[in-house]
């Protein structure tokens, strides 16, 4: 970063190729920064590349994206840890964004296969001929299965039909018991629900702060996160986690349903009401969903559940959004200034109805400028305000873990990922 955070530079690895052959160079580069910026689009990136002004090409590896305001994060975003801008698509496919519903146009050790790829069944991935390290590629194909029932795919990990799978409390004793190795948690996710109609437009009774604030009160987080994550989840009121930016020690809504019931009686709410949830049909989420639903069933709140498949609850944009009065999350840990270009700044993505906050806003402002001494007492009060105002109904904190053959697989973990990524995979006799 140069000139007070408001220029950065990029410079690119000589020889690098997308899949399609296409070189990866500085031009590709902003055209991928002029596709994320287009309305058009739709990207979910967009909302890191706001302060934008130009992106300039100093040569055919180096360019200078230039922002309005200090940006911290732009060191961050152009990585793949966060993903979004950092992974490059070809401009070839831009030109045609209908491609990548099936093929692949990155940068990576390996491609699909779409001639055995069966969508929403499984996905063969084969070694990328243009990847610059070929040193790097450990496998001939790898094979994702989509398995939702853990059941099911513990019986193919025994049967060897495959090597690895994802793992919850559920699942994990039974995996050991089989002779499997356990790996995890990895990065903390806040699971949970995030109450978007924070201005009452579709559900007037998540309109008032009280009655937001009295279901965070409803639930009783440290049963849910027992029976359901076991020890690998621990109950959170917050956006953040312990040794995470802006983790605060006290909670701030301990289980007290007596509390729940006054505050709903104080918004006008005391014979109950109900509201819309949006989630994806998922067993996981939808466990975690009618845990929650009994709590606030008690207090009186009836949840309206919509599960809708998969594909279509990822693709479901801001309008479609505004139907329901809150909607299932599941997010990664980073650092407040980050997570409020998704959650709650006014143009995020996952922040349907535009709702404003101006603390939230200048607390922000603040923090894009602040020196290093000062970032984590801004990101506490972010955190504590986002808290305050319950924009979000956070029930439990957990990590991913893996159950997998170690005669077969060696599995690196990267700590900023929230699951081992397949590119990663490594044999366990090399």
């Amino acid at each position: 970063m140069g000139d007070g955070n408001e220029t950065f530079e990029i410079r690119l690895r000589s020889g690098l190729s997308f899949t399609d052959g296409e070189p990866v160079n500085a031009e590709a580069v902003k055209v991928n920064i002029d596709y994320r910026l287009d309305p058009a689009a739709g990207s979910q990136s967009a909302a890191f590349l706001g302060s934008v002004t130009d992106v300039e090409l100093v040569d055919d590896l180096t360019l200078r994206v230039h922002v309005s305001e200090p940006d911290p994060l732009m060191p961050a975003i152009f990585t793949q840890h966060w993903g979004g801008p950092g992974i490059l698509i070809s401009p070839a496919a831009l030109e045609d964004p209908g491609v990548l519903a099936t093929g692949t146009f990155g940068v990576g050790r390996y491609m699909i296969d779409p001639g055995r790829t069966v969508m929403g069944d499984h996905y063969t991935w084969i070694p990328d001929p243009n990847y610059w390290d070929q040193d790097a590629i450990f496998w001939d194909e790898i094979v994702i299965h989509h398995m939702p029932e853990l059941s099911a795919a513990l019986a193919a990990l025994q049967s060897g039909q495959i090597d690895l799978m994802r793992a919850d409390a559920t699942i994990i004793e039974a995996g050991q018991a089989a002779g499997f190795a356990v790996e995890g948690p990895g990065m903390p996710i806040v699971q949970g629900f995030a109450l978007i109609d924070r201005d009452g437009e579709t559900e007037p009774a998540l309109g008032d702060v009280r009655v937001r604030q009295g279901l965070n009160y409803a639930i009783d987080r440290e049963k849910i996160a027992r029976a359901l994550f076991g020890d690998l989840g621990m109950p959170t009121d917050q956006m953040s986690a312990p040794s995470r930016s802006g983790w605060n020690d006290e909670p701030f809504y301990p289980y007290d349903p007596d509390r729940a019931a006054q505050l709903f009686a104080e918004a006008g709410y005391g014979e109950g009401f109900s509201f819309r949830v949006r989630i994806p049909p998922d067993d996981a989420f939808t466990r975690l969903t009618e845990a929650v639903a009994d709590d606030l069933r008690k207090v009186g709140v009836e949840l309206q559940v919509d599960a809708v498949p998969g594909n279509q609850f990822d693709q479901g944009d801001g309008s479609t959004n505004r139907e329901y009065g809150a909607i299932l999350m599941g997010w990664g840990i980073h650092p407040p200034f980050r997570m409020g270009r998704s959650w709650w700044l006014p143009n995020s993505p996952n922040n349907a109805f535009g709702t404003v906050d101006e603390q939230l806003v200048e607390l922000d402002e603040e923090l894009a400028i602040a020196d290093a001494e000062v970032q984590e007492e801004l990101d506490q009060r972010i955190i504590s305000r986002v808290a305050e105002l319950a924009w979000f109904l956070p029930i439990v904190i957990f990590g991913e873990a893996v159950l997998y053959d170690d005669q077969v697989v060696n599995l690196p973990w990267t700590d900023f990922a929230s699951f081992p990524w397949p590119t990663e995979f490594r044999p366990a006799v090399e």
